[in-house]
């Protein structure tokens, strides 16, 4: 398959993002804060390649999409490019700062809006003011001030320092996923599929593809965040495991939660590559409980629950403040309210939660599928069984 060379494939991704000159209603400490979020990543980055023993060349280069989407391609320059969308920022940090004002002041009531049921999508049964956090825009500058407004109307506070950490947690996490396909070498593995049966579709390894970089960028997270926590220790700076942990279930759960608004019932995702946002986010729940020693799996367990919890408490009370109106009124004829994705059941033995779980052990074989043919893996597996 041909590579596009860097300068078009970034001319497709929307241009490169020019700090000196951010778009008209961005924040530009929004995108200072993604450029260090990236610049931070690419570090990390570095370190996975040693432990893996494998080394590609790539790169972290932010756009001035509008996109709710980070993407990754080999280009003919021979490296593999990680597109950054400022407008995934910026839509983390509007809905970071948008669900913390509920913080302690959740009403614990909960609307469910069952995922089992079939519902036809309607861009209109979002709320006007919502639109910048979950639909997609055509014309950017429309955009920027839809997400100005928005910004606008959260009263400033003592959260938004945790908005700015929920935003950095969860472009983190993009940006692992997208560098899980280059580290895995999932590019290779789609290549080999086309010349030779294995055994498996192409639905098949797709589906197993993205489950392995969602688990891969949950491990990735809590990697990068464990050693930033025991870098500022070393300075003799305030920081805590615990926190940082809490921190990184609420942005992950945030960050599936205001995904794919248009998909929001369990049989959109028959024949998608990805799992459904509910799905995802267990999996990279378990995934980062995995990756830590077994010293440290009950304390990330309790704060995993807390962060989860209050996200989708929060998500809830947007809910409610969506119907009554807060976020602008919906047009006359217009019923369902599409707000996020995180619609647990309501009985942990109910047939949401089984779905959701079916969903998991679908998503973990699809990924064991996958991690089976690839080299790496192989590798790990032979040092396993001389150790």
């Amino acid at each position: 398959m041909d590579q596009l060379c860097f300068d078009d494939a970034l001319a497709i991704e929307g241009g490169v993002l020019e700090l000196s000159r951010p778009p008209a209603g961005l924040d530009p400490q929004v995108a200072l804060a993604a450029f260090a979020t990236a610049q931070a990543a690419a570090g990390g980055f570095e370190t996975a390649m040693d432990r893996a023993g494998r080394r590609i060349p790539c790169a972290n280069v932010l756009t001035l999409s509008t996109s709710p989407r980070c993407s990754v391609r080999p280009v003919a320059e021979g490296l593999h490019v990680i597109f950054v969308p400022i407008g995934v920022a910026a839509r983390l940090h509007a809905a970071s700062r948008v669900l913390l004002r509920y913080w302690g002041k959740e009403r614990r009531v909960r609307v469910h809006q069952s995922p089992i049921d079939p519902s036809r999508w309607d861009p209109r049964g979002v709320p006007p003011q919502l639109r910048p956090l979950l639909l997609e825009y055509d014309e950017p500058g429309e955009f920027w001030r839809g997400l100005a407004a928005l910004e606008a109307s959260v009263e400033p506070s003592a959260a938004d320092a945790d908005a700015q950490e929920l935003t950095h947690l969860g472009l983190q996490f993009l940006l692992a996923h997208e560098f899980a396909h280059i580290l895995h070498g999932h590019f290779e593995l789609l290549e080999r599929a086309e010349r030779e049966d294995l055994g498996l579709t192409r639905l098949e390894l797709l589906r197993g593809v993205e489950a392995d970089a969602d688990s891969t960028a949950a491990a990735l997270s809590m990697l990068l965040l464990n050693d930033a926590v025991v870098a500022a220790l070393a300075r003799q700076e305030a920081a805590q495991f615990e926190l940082g942990w809490l921190r990184l279930s609420y942005a992950v759960t945030m960050l599936f939660g205001v995904s794919d608004a248009q998909r929001r019932h369990f049989g959109a995702y028959r024949d998608c590559e990805y799992s459904h946002p509910a799905v995802r986010g267990e999996l990279a729940s378990r995934a980062a409980y995995e990756s830590i020693g077994s010293h440290g799996r009950e304390a990330w367990q309790i704060q995993d629950r807390e962060g989860f919890t209050r996200c989708v408490r929060a998500f809830d009370d947007l809910l409610l403040d969506s119907m009554d109106g807060r976020f602008g009124k919906l047009e006359v004829g217009v019923e369902s309210l599409a707000v996020h994705n995180m619609h647990h059941g309501m009985s942990l033995m109910g047939p949401t939660q089984k779905f959701i779980f079916d969903g998991l052990q679908s998503a973990m074989a699809d990924r064991e599928r996958v991690r089976a043919l690839l080299p790496l893996f192989a590798r790990r597996r032979k040092g396993a069984k001389r150790d």
